[in-house]
Parts: structure tokens; sequence; C-alpha cells
């Protein structure tokens, strides 16, 4: 462990991260996951940003991290205690000022078509533009796409049965740490999170359905649901949010790409899912 304690700085914690004692879940270049029965904290480099469950120390080599505890408001990790000071904490639900439906919807079609540019090759944007369907191989990919196509013409549906039988069809489905389709429903989530926001109206029952259907063993996944069933958003789609709902292509179009960043495509899935929140062939929502 580095020597001169003095250089390492909490830089931010969230606003969700309980107390107790965390095991090592998952470790990545950047991101080392720790948990503590259903709840999993990331400790994550400066670049991946701040969110409910993340915590952003300077000075530490992720990986010679090999403990991680919190009690009140003090962070332990390995030997080191560090003072979570409330000027730190950052604040992961929506604030939102008056919204100008125009831009909102004139943003949304701008993000549909920048997906259908911009979306890796095996990224679930084929929802968008079937031409993008040829990136697919016979055999499983097709199959996947397939699917997942089904899956999603029965949510548009709009009922809450077709919307049940949809989220089941395509949760745990496609490539990656998390699958797809989890990501593809965590983006619906945050969607359906945002319009009850924008419009008042209570969407909270159908958010709550769709999150106990799609949890699965993916610990993960599970975790980035839940955020989003509770409209609880990392800094990068936070500010996605806000760009959205106030600001012009050009900075809508920065906050995108950092999405499409996130993994192999699951940021690119999260965006399509998100996307389809706001598309209905039914009138539940």
């Amino acid at each position: 462990m580095e020597s001169n304690h003095s250089q390492i700085k909490l830089i931010s914690f969230g606003d969700r991260i309980p107390s107790g004692t965390f095991t090592v879940h998952s470790r990545f270049r950047r991101t080392i996951n720790f948990y503590n029965n259903s709840v999993l904290i990331s400790v994550v480099s400066e670049d991946i940003g701040r969110g409910p469950f993340n915590i952003i120390v300077r000075g530490l080599d992720l990986r010679k991290i090999q403990s991680l505890s919190v009690l009140k408001n003090i962070v332990t990790i390995n030997n080191i205690s560090l003072i979570m000071h409330e000027a730190l904490k950052y604040t992961s639900k929506l604030y939102l000022q008056s919204i100008n439906n125009a831009i909102h919807t004139d943003n949304l079609s701008f993000l549909e078509s920048t997906l259908v540019k911009l979306g890796t090759e095996k990224s679930l944007c084929f929802l968008l533009d079937e031409k993008r369907e040829v990136h697919f191989k016979p055999g499983f990919e097709k199959e996947l796409v397939k699917r997942m196509k089904f899956g999603v013409s029965l949510i548009l549906k709009g009922t809450m049965e077709s919307l049940n039988e949809g989220i089941t069809r395509i949760k745990g489905c496609g490539f990656g740490l998390t699958p797809s389709g989890d990501d593809f429903i965590a983006g619906l989530l945050s969607g359906f999170y945002l319009k009850q926001e924008i419009s008042g109206k209570d969407l909270s029952e159908i958010r709550k359905k769709i999150y106990e259907t799609a949890k699965g063993d993916n610990l993960i996944s599970n975790t980035f649901l839940y955020l989003a069933k509770n409209g609880l958003f990392i800094e990068r789609f936070k500010n996605f949010i806000h760009s959205l709902l106030y600001e012009g292509h050009e900075e809508i179009f920065t906050h995108i790409q950092k999405i499409l960043n996130v993994g192999e495509t699951s940021g690119a899935d999260m965006l399509v899912g998100f996307m389809f929140s706001f598309k209905k062939v039914g009138e539940q929502w």
C-alpha cells in the first residue's frame, strides 16, 4: 500500500452508500465493486465519475485495494480512514426546472438519429433502425435480434400483461457483463421516471412491476435496475438528462458520446431503452 497517506484524498461519495463492511465482488481497470448482501458499492477512478453508490479516492492504486468499510461519516479503505464531509456527497436525484417541450421533443429525435449513426455494431440500436441487423451473425446473434424485437413489441403494446411478458423475454439476454436486455430495461426505467417527473402522472407501480420482473442473479444488473427504478442517476446520465431537457444539439451530443463510452454496448443499450420509454402503442403510460 502507498506509504504517504497524506497524498490520499476522498473526492466524492454517493448519497446512497450505507454503513457496513464490504467484500470484493469484482475488479476492473477503473472500478472495484464491493458488496454487502444485495448492495453493490464501487470504488472508481475519477474519469468514471460520481454516482449514488460510487466512492472516488485520489492517490490510491485501485489494484491494491482489498477492503472497504463505512461507519457513520468515515470510509476506511484498507487501513486508511477518510472523513466523508457533507460537501463531498454526490446528489443522485433529479431537480428539474420548468420544461420546454419543444426542446425536449427535438432533442429526443436528435438522440434517436445519433444512436443510429454512432451506436456500436452489436448494440441494440437495430431496434431503432433494422438496417443495423446486418452486423449480427446467423445463429445466436440472429436469435438475440429476434427475441429482443419480439420482447420490445410486447412492451410497446402498453398493457401490464404485455409489459410483464416483454420484460421477461428480454431480461438477461445479450452480450456483456450486464446483458443487453438488462441495460435496455434500466434505460426504460430511467425514461419512465423522467416521464413521471415531466408529466406528473404516477408511473411508480409500472416501474415497480418492471423492476420486480427484471431482477435476476446478476448483482451488477440488479443494482443498475434498482437505481433506475428509483430515479437515482450517475453523474454522466444526470448530465445527459439535463442536456436533453434544456440544451442544444451540440451539448447533448457531447453527453451522448460519454454514455456510449460505457462498456462495449452497455451505454448504447441503455440509451435505446430510454428512447423506447417515450414510444408507445397502448395507453398504459
